[in-house]
């Protein structure tokens, strides 16, 4: 089989930059909500494999955000591991913030993203503009 640099063959054992040799990592934010005492708040998501390797220590983040984008509050948890071309729904515990300063007419909004991980491509960094919104 010819093969240059630049491109990986199936014959070859290890290929760091085959996108089939990692997994493929996206997370999709699902809602957020309080406790009932006020004292915390839970962010709900799914984290996606599309690869065709476990994707492992995968690093989540969640942000409630009010609507001038300024962050509430964030938590970023370590998730475990993740099989080839699967999902699993998860959710996170943050601090609440000081909703008191805020009318009931504000809006919130959550963000759940992957900031780290071994073995694997975290999608959203493929897209411009979705690392801008990340990165603030």
């Amino acid at each position: 089989m010819v093969s240059d640099s630049s491109s990986c063959s199936i014959e070859e054992q290890e290929c760091p930059d085959c996108i089939d040799e990692k997994a493929m990592l996206d997370v999709e934010t699902k809602d957020w909500y309080p406790d009932i005492e006020m004292e915390k708040i839970y962010f709900q998501y799914n984290i996606y494999n599309y690869g065709n390797s476990e994707g492992k220590s995968i690093e989540v983040k969640c942000q409630l955000m009010d609507e001038d984008e300024k962050v509430l509050t964030s938590k970023t948890e370590i998730y475990g591991n993740l099989a080839s071309r699967s999902s699993v729904f998860d959710f996170m515990e943050a601090s609440t913030p000081d909703f008191d300063k805020y009318g009931e007419e504000d809006m919130f909004y959550a963000l759940c993203y992957i900031t780290n991980c071994i073995n694997c491509e975290i999608l959203h960094e493929r897209i411009p503009t979705l690392m801008e919104e990340i990165k603030g």
